[in-house]
């Protein structure tokens, strides 16, 4: 027994997209990714040079001398892209 087409055959998880290729053998390739969460982005910055400050609840507050940032860790859940964007940008990776 078949199953059947997703929405005519074109419709993709959430999660797929968020897959990485395994032909890509590329760290830069990390900062590329659509969608993110909270413990990627934060093993991301932690190679750039950021070290933890504190945690208050599900927000893990990075220092780079003297700026901070804030990165929300909600379980497994994705970042919103714009949040990633934003957290990238004021990082220094963008």
């Amino acid at each position: 027994m078949r199953n059947p087409p997703l929405r005519g055959g074109f419709a993709r998880k959430r999660s797929e997209n968020r897959r990485p290729d395994p032909s890509v053998d590329n760290a830069a390739y990390k900062l590329y990714k659509k969608f993110m969460t909270g413990r990627e982005l934060i093993r991301l910055l932690e190679g750039y040079g950021w070290a933890p400050a504190r945690v208050q609840g599900s927000h893990h507050i990075f220092v780079k001398g003297e700026e901070t940032l804030v990165v929300p860790v909600h379980g497994k859940k994705d970042l919103h892209k714009g949040t990633v964007e934003a957290i990238k940008k004021k990082g220094g990776l963008k």
